[in-house]
């Protein structure tokens, strides 16, 4: 429960934060289109960055972001309660964390660009 309750609240924190800073002000979502997670997004997915509602998909990707970053943090977190030897628990979050990142990455950005590509129609 407290790892749900964890991963919750940085959720919820990470985008608030990602909202206050970049969504609302109108310099810095003008240079969301030379972002890498942007070029990233829109080279996954076969999207043309300036035929789409950019405040929109800054939106969807400040929630996938949120989501990777909070599992992420959770999946180590839960590593330091089952690994009790510091070092190992380094190890293994390190280890785990870099096998799961990227695939995460991609399979997120993948799944967002179809959610993009099914309301754009």
């Amino acid at each position: 429960m407290e790892y749900l309750i964890f991963f919750i609240v940085l959720f919820l924190l990470i985008v608030i934060i990602y909202n206050v800073f970049v969504i609302r002000k109108e310099r810095a979502l003008s240079k969301m289109k030379s972002n890498k997670e942007v070029i990233i997004f829109t080279k996954l997915n076969n999207i043309n960055v300036e035929n789409i509602d950019l405040k929109k998909l800054v939106r969807l990707l400040s929630f996938s972001n949120a989501f990777i970053i909070s599992l992420m943090a959770t999946i180590v977190l839960i590593l330091k309660d089952i690994i009790s030897n510091f070092y190992l628990w380094i190890l293994g979050s390190a280890v785990i964390s870099f096998v799961l990142l990227i695939p995460l990455i991609l399979g997120i950005y993948k799944l967002v660009g179809k959610i993009f590509k099914k309301e754009g129609k």
